[in-house]
């Protein structure tokens, strides 16, 4: 995007920094479930939301220049980034590289890539059909209208295609985040009419969110699905309106913010260097003290992969090898 707004990337480095916490309760093997219930309710909804509300554009015809730019964005860096780190983990763990790589839902776990590429690319579509209409009026309904219309075919596909052919498209992964994304578009295309970023929709969110965390659901039924997918989009409107009554109060999740897809690329290096040298017998206690002590080490070991990615994203500009991480 061409301007920055500060809260919004203080909730992109919220975001990143719980991607973190997040991928080293599970690769090293903590496993602390009340940890991922709480952090798996927003982390990449979050993103995926920021994503979509920023995407809304009302152009007279298909932007080629933005798709392209899309491309170097996310495309590229999976096409060499991501390939170097998968290549270093099946190296590390004697693992087939193609299977992780390409076959695996999860990309390796560079999954989101791809996934907000379709996104984009949907998105495009969708709002080139809806640019046909005269009114304005008409234009945002055609736009709402066919974005749900996707979501409902998303899913219709996403269920019958085969197990093999779902994972090599992550069409788990493409069902599962398209709400949030199409939530952040449908908000900034009636952004005029209906102002979202103030103290009633903090209060109401917020009520609402943890009103619905506390039934402690479960997402993979289908139930527990939806009320994941009510309170991923109510945890979004929540968030980013707790980093605006912030302001300027945390600068460092807005550095974060601002560098969160090359922490995202590079942090599984860090990440798996600790999986391979750390016993995962260090992480196992079952009093509340023992689980305090772990939660504040893994509070740490966080900070530090994000300043070391950090780190070697400034490397990579300063060796002007910016297409690894999608600048």
């Amino acid at each position: 995007m061409k301007y920055r707004i500060g809260y919004f990337d203080s909730a992109k480095g919220f975001a990143i920094f719980s991607v973190v916490l997040a991928h080293l309760n599970t690769f090293l093997n903590w496993k602390n479930l009340l940890l991922s219930y709480v952090v798996h309710s927003y982390f990449m909804s979050l993103f995926f939301f920021i994503s979509g509300y920023f995407c809304y554009r009302e152009v007279p015809f298909l932007q080629f220049s933005f798709l392209k730019g899309k491309i170097k964005q996310l495309v590229i860096p999976y096409l060499t980034t991501c390939l170097l780190v998968c290549f270093f983990y099946s190296l590390l763990f004697q693992t087939n590289l193609l299977d992780r790589y390409l076959l695996d839902s999860s990309k390796g776990g560079y999954w989101f890539l791809l996934t907000l590429f379709t996104y984009y690319c949907f998105y495009l579509c969708v709002n080139r059909i809806a640019q046909l209409f005269k009114k304005e009026i008409q234009k945002k309904s055609i736009f709402v209208i066919l974005i749900i219309l996707l979501g409902v075919g998303i899913v219709f596909v996403t269920s019958s295609v085969s197990v093999q052919i779902s994972y090599l498209l992550s069409l788990p992964e493409l069902r599962r985040f398209f709400l949030s994304f199409s939530f952040g578009l449908i908000v900034s295309c009636f952004a005029s009419h209906f102002n979202v970023w103030n103290n009633k929709t903090t209060i109401l969110s917020g009520i609402l969110y943890f009103s619905i965390m506390l039934m402690n659901y479960d997402d993979k039924t289908c139930i527990g699905f939806v009320l994941w997918l009510t309170v991923s989009n109510l945890a979004c409107l929540f968030i980013i309106n707790i980093f605006r009554l912030l302001g300027d109060n945390v600068s460092r999740l807005r550095t974060y913010g601002n560098n969160s897809l090359g922490i995202y690329l590079y942090h599984y290096i860090f990440v798996y260097f600790l999986k391979y040298f750390l016993p995962s017998s260090w992480f196992y206690g079952t009093s509340t003290w023992d689980i305090i002590l772990i939660f504040l080490l893994f509070f740490i070991l966080s900070i530090i992969v994000l300043e070391l990615s950090l780190l070697l994203i400034r490397l990579t500009n300063k060796l002007k090898l910016n297409f690894l991480i999608g600048s």
